[in-house]
C-alpha cells in the first residue's frame, strides 16, 4: 500500500498562525487546557469560532460542512488504544441501521442528503493539526487480518452528531504497518486501525477536525479541494 493509503500531508501556509491561535485560546481559557492531565489522552469539542483561522480554512476548501473541531491531548509516554473511528464492517447494517435510526430521529433536517444506501459504517478521514509538542510523537496504523477475534465493538452516545456511534477496538499483537509523525496538517485515514505514542517529554497538542461524511468516497478529493497543498 502506498503512503496516501493511510494519509495525506499538507502544506499550509499559514499554520504557524493556526498554532498560535488554538495556543492563545488554550492560555485564556485554562478551563480547556488539558495538557497538565499526564494519566490519559483528552478530548475537548469546541464551538468552530473559537478557531475562525481553521475554520475559514477547511470550510473554503471543503464540499461538505464541518461538524465537529476538537483539541486531543496525548501525555508524555503514553499510548493510545488502537482503534478504528467507526466499525471495521457491517455486512448486515446492524450498526449502520441503528446510527441511522438516531440521526433520523433528530429535529435537525441537515442531515437529510447523507445517502444511506452507500453510508460509511466508519468515519473513512479526519483532519490533524500539529500544535505543539508532536515532533517525538508517532502515529501507527495496523492490518489485524489474521487477528480479528481481538476486535472489541464499544458503544456511545453523545448530543451531537452523529449521536450514536461504535468503535471498533484491536486488542491483538500485530505490530504496525505504516507510521509518520504528523509534523503538518495532515488528512489520516481513520477507517484503518490506528493509534499514537508519545515518545517525548510533553503532552503532544492537536487539533482534529471532522467534515460531515454523506456517503463512502474512493478518495479525499471527492469532498476537500487539496489543490496546491501537496
Amino acid at each position: 500500500m502506498k503512503d496516501t493509503d493511510f494519509f495525506l500531508k499538507l502544506n499550509v501556509p499559514n499554520l504557524l498562525e493556526m498554532q498560535a491561535e488554538v495556543l492563545d485560546y488554550l492560555k485564556n481559557h485554562p478551563e480547556h487546557d488539558k495538557s497538565g492531565i499526564l494519566d490519559r489522552e483528552t478530548w475537548t469539542r469546541l464551538p468552530n469560532e473559537c478557531f475562525p483561522t481553521i475554520f475559514s480554512f477547511v470550510s473554503n476548501r471543503s464540499k461538505n460542512r464541518i461538524y465537529e473541531i476538537a483539541v486531543r491531548t496525548v501525555p508524555p509516554g503514553f499510548t493510545t488504544d488502537i482503534h478504528v473511528d467507526g466499525v471495521k464492517k457491517d455486512p448486515d447494517l446492524f450498526y449502520t441501521n441503528q446510527i441511522k435510526q438516531s440521526i433520523q430521529n433528530q429535529p435537525d433536517r441537515s442531515f437529510d442528503d447523507i445517502n444511506w444506501d452507500n453510508y460509511p459504517y466508519n468515519s473513512q478521514y479526519v483532519l490533524i493539526i500539529p500544535i505543539s509538542n508532536y515532533e517525538n510523537t508517532i502515529n501507527y496504523w495496523y492490518d489485524p487480518t489474521n487477528d480479528s477475534d481481538k476486535e472489541i465493538t464499544h458503544y456511545y452516545e453523545r448530543k451531537e452528531f452523529p449521536f450514536k456511534f461504535f468503535i471498533n477496538f484491536y486488542k491483538g499483537s500485530d505490530g504496525p504497518i505504516k507510521e509518520i509523525i504528523i509534523d503538518k496538517p495532515t488528512f489520516i485515514k481513520s477507517n484503518i486501525y490506528h493509534n499514537v505514542k508519545n515518545y517525548g517529554t510533553k503532552t503532544r497538542i492537536v487539533v482534529t477536525v471532522r467534515i460531515l461524511e454523506y456517503e463512502k468516497y474512493s478518495s479525499l478529493n471527492q469532498y476537500f479541494n487539496y489543490d496546491g497543498l501537496v
